[in-house]
């Protein structure tokens, strides 16, 4: 049965999509499964860290980073970016993605950070990406961005950087 990481690599390989950020990492099971089955070179970006007020507070962080590590060592073309998503999206050239991923702090404020901190980080038509469309935070903050989102299965939402619907 298909789930997000082959939900996603397919459009990926579909869009011909070679560079991305997903943010929100946890295992690296999206991430590795991205680098195993695409040409992508991609951005792994993740606290790791306790955060006050996230549900992953009590999550063993250093634990989740060894076994991404674990399941992503053996590729070439990714780099680990590890602190809140939106301030090291100052670490990635400016028009230089494809696509980013955002499937992390699933606040209201979390997710618009994460949008405004890496559109400008997008090629021109690049794609706005993320997960748990069914999340009213993450609806809200999406359509504060864009009018139309488009859906994809398994609750992953896109729209492309520079679109009509695109406020």
């Amino acid at each position: 049965m298909a789930n997000r990481k082959h939900t996603l690599a397919n459009f990926i390989n579909q869009q011909g999509l070679t560079c991305g950020a997903e943010i929100g990492v946890w295992q690296g099971a999206t991430s590795s499964h991205i680098l195993a089955n695409t040409d992508c070179f991609l951005y792994l970006v993740d606290l790791w860290q306790p955060s006050p007020g996230y549900n992953g507070e009590n999550w063993d962080h250093k634990k989740n980073k060894q076994i991404t590590i674990e399941k992503i060592q053996k590729y070439k073309k990714y780099k680990i970016l590890q602190g809140v998503s939106w301030q090291v999206a100052e670490q990635i050239q400016d028009q230089s993605l494809d696509f980013v991923f955002i499937d992390g702090d699933h606040s209201t404020q979390g997710v618009l950070k994460d949008i405004e901190a890496y559109t400008p980080k997008l090629i021109e038509g690049g794609y706005v990406m993320g997960h748990d469309w069914d999340w009213q935070s993450v609806k809200f903050a999406v359509q504060e961005h864009c009018a139309n989102p488009q859906l994809l299965p398994n609750g992953i939402w896109y729209y492309k950087k520079g679109e009509n619907n695109v406020k």
